[in-house]
């Protein structure tokens, strides 16, 4: 590697000098290791040369940690000219730091106040545009990068129309969606307030339809069950079972006026709930 001028600023730069290892008689070296290896591949000790075969274990032991102890000390050497010098740096680079820290504290306040003076701006941009939605202005939730300086003018104001149209458009499916409801809630006789309250969980009206379809089955198959144990002696419902008075009936005249949808949904009603009527008269 050839030496390396790095520039820090204009006026300071630092020259890197390559460090250099020469080992003499290298290919000795390699050549002893090889012998070595092919020698400790084909070895078989025996009772006539385990003393010899042992001194040369210990010989190729020492020469380990030879190589060992001199590798490491001379990487500690090698390093030694950089300690001073990482010193240094780091000590600079902490006082660079500190400066660049008391500044951006003054810094973090300009840009706090650039980011409240456009929350502002986009907040009087929504008040002005959310009767053109059809929505409230508490319900268009500012993005923090929409205060970013980065962000144009014409960015947050399409991202703010973005999502008043989204809103105007999820309120208007809200509506037809109970509207649906509360039909389907008068033709079964069913009061419909619980099962608008579905939409909250993100059912679809088809599966709240189907709910209400299967509480109307359950309920007539509970009666059915309850009632085949009930017995009507003259004013009261007595339990066949036990004999036990449930409850006394009652019987009362009304005269009813409505629509036909409306009188549809009364009888619809009273047939889930098991009251019979009859008519009297028209």
């Amino acid at each position: 590697m050839e030496n390396q001028i790095i520039k820090i600023n204009e006026e300071t730069s630092i020259e890197l000098v390559p460090a250099q290892i020469k080992v003499h008689g290298l290919d000795k070296l390699e050549e002893f290791v090889a012998a070595a290896n092919n020698r400790a591949s084909s070895l078989v000790v025996t009772d006539q040369t385990f003393k010899d075969d042992r001194k040369y274990r210990a010989d190729l032991n020492k020469l380990q940690d030879r190589i060992k102890r001199i590798r490491i000390d001379s990487k500690d050497k090698l390093l030694k000219p950089y300690e001073p010098f990482e010193e240094k740096m780091k000590g600079f680079e902490k006082s660079v730091a500190d400066s660049s820290s008391q500044i951006n504290v003054q810094v973090a306040y300009f840009v706090e106040q650039q980011r409240q003076a456009k929350k502002e701006l986009i907040e009087k941009f929504i008040e002005e545009a959310a009767s053109n939605y059809s929505c409230d202005p508490q319900e268009v939730e500012i993005d923090d990068k929409w205060l970013n300086k980065s962000t144009s003018d014409k960015a947050w104001q399409e991202a703010v129309a973005e999502r008043m149209t989204l809103i105007k458009e999820n309120k208007e499916r809200r509506k037809s969606d109970e509207e649906q409801l509360k039909m389907t809630a008068d033709l079964l006789g069913v009061d419909a307030t619980p099962y608008i309250n579905y939409l909250n969980h993100d059912l679809t009206v088809i599966e709240i339809q189907k709910a209400m379809k299967d509480d109307i089955a359950k309920q007539k198959a509970q009666r059915a069950a309850r009632e085949a144990n009930e017995k009507v002696v003259q004013d009261k419902v007595i339990d066949t079972s036990t004999g036990e008075v449930k409850a006394k009936v009652q019987s009362v005249t009304l005269k009813l006026t409505g629509t036909n949808d409306k009188l549809n949904a009364l009888r619809k009603y009273l047939d889930n709930n098991g009251i019979k009527f009859e008519k009297v008269a028209d």
